[in-house]
């Protein structure tokens, strides 16, 4: 390592900084940061190199891009539209489901002013329950028709915090229940066939 330090500074180069996977004599392996700088010593050139231990902080490191991969891979499996919205109404982070509905991905998404990208509109709706959210800090649930998803959806917003316990904005979920409004729409439209049907007979007729 220290070759390779004395090396890398060779020439105009003030500054080095390198990883190296080293082995120890047990048969361990260890990542060390190595940083090279030149410097004067008694008035003559020298080399100043330092050697840092950073096995711990690259195993946290690598636990850390897991979990995240683990949990970015959760979140666009979701068939539900899912979206992180902050206190300015702007998506911090969308879904792959929700980013398919609005024609985009999820880091166009990103960004994006909820209102805009979802209703294409000015100003968030009057029943948006995100806004209901920050303003008490409390879940909501609404039923809406959403041209601009597409269908019906029953959308819930719930409060998430920072560290600190500020308000940092809600979780956004739309589950599209289209499918069974129409249903509900088509069963309700044969039931009032049948009772007009039934009223319409000149003789009495009762159920049993």
């Amino acid at each position: 390592i220290l070759d390779n330090i004395l090396r890398r500074t060779a020439g105009d180069i003030e500054f080095s900084h390198h990883e190296y996977h080293i082995s120890r004599k047990d048969g361990s392996i260890r990542v060390v940061e190595a940083f090279g700088s030149r410097a004067l010593r008694y008035g003559r050139p020298a080399i100043l190199g330092t050697i840092v231990d950073i096995t711990e902080r690259k195993r946290s490191e690598e636990m850390l891009s897991q979990v995240t991969e683990r949990w970015e891979r959760t979140f666009d499996a979701v068939p539900d539209l899912i979206a992180i919205i902050d206190t300015d109404f702007r998506i911090v982070q969308a879904n792959k489901a929700m980013a398919d509905r609005l024609g985009s991905t999820p880091a166009e998404c990103a960004g994006q002013l909820c209102y805009a990208a979802v209703h294409k509109s000015e100003a968030p709706h009057s029943l948006c329950p995100h806004a209901r959210t920050l303003t008490d800090c409390h879940e909501h649930m609404a039923e809406v028709i959403e041209e601009g998803l597409g269908g019906y959806f029953i959308v819930s917003t719930s409060p998430i915090y920072d560290s600190a316990g500020q308000l940092m904005g809600s979780v956004h979920v739309a589950r599209d229940i289209t499918k069974r409004k129409r249903a509900e729409t088509t069963l309700n439209e044969q039931l009032h066939f049948l009772q007009q049907l039934l009223d319409s007979i000149p003789i009495p007729v009762y159920y049993k």
